[in-house]
């Protein structure tokens, strides 16, 4: 499957989350709940993240989830696009479960965080000496531990699930390479796809 497949998935799934955000019953139904979540609803573990509280933080996660995981797509192929989304929503999730502040969770924000670090990761690891992407990486740093971090959708955060997202895709970014279909193999090393 080619990019233009990738995209169309993408933005399916935004889609999918602004028909969900738009139903007050859907958003209920899938949001995770965390008392429903134990006690065995375990589809909230994944489609939590396709409700969202406002339509501001609907508007800001769905349009950076197209771009980020977009961009990841074109260098790691849709097989593993799906995979860290797969991934990172579970852990996400897992993590508002058991080490989260709120009783109910949603919103792409997380995996988003997962897209980001892992596609800072790769920069990192394939041009070390560049100094763009360990900037870029500090001040994500720095953002996921502020306090507040409502400033993007308007709403209070959970911070674990940024945090555990970015851990998500960094480590996803070590273990996970992009095959020579994707690469932009330009010195012989496998890099993200900039361009």
């Amino acid at each position: 499957m080619g990019n233009a497949s990738s995209k169309l998935i993408l933005v399916a799934i935004a889609l999918v989350a602004a028909i969900v955000t738009a139903s007050a019953r859907l958003s209920s139904l899938v949001s995770l709940d965390v008392d429903l979540a134990r006690s065995g609803e375990v589809w909230r573990l994944f489609s939590s993240h396709l409700a969202h509280i406002t339509w501001s933080q609907y508007v800001t996660d769905a349009s950076l989830f197209v771009i980020l995981y977009e961009k990841y797509a074109k260098s790691y192929g849709l097989a593993a696009t799906l995979t860290l989304i797969t991934v990172s929503t579970l852990s996400v999730s897992l993590a508002v479960i058991f080490f989260g502040s709120y009783q109910v969770y949603a919103g792409l924000s997380g995996i988003n965080c997962a897209a980001f670090s892992a596609i800072v990761m790769t920069l990192m690891i394939a041009r070390p000496y560049w100094f763009a992407p360990w900037l870029i990486a500090t001040a994500f740093s720095i953002y996921l531990f502020s306090a507040d971090k409502s400033l993007v959708s308007g709403i209070n955060v959970a911070s674990e699930a940024h945090l555990v997202g970015a851990l998500t895709g960094g480590f996803f970014a070590l273990i996970i390479r992009p095959s020579k279909r994707h690469a932009n193999n330009d010195s012989g090393s496998n890099s993200l796809n900039l361009y």
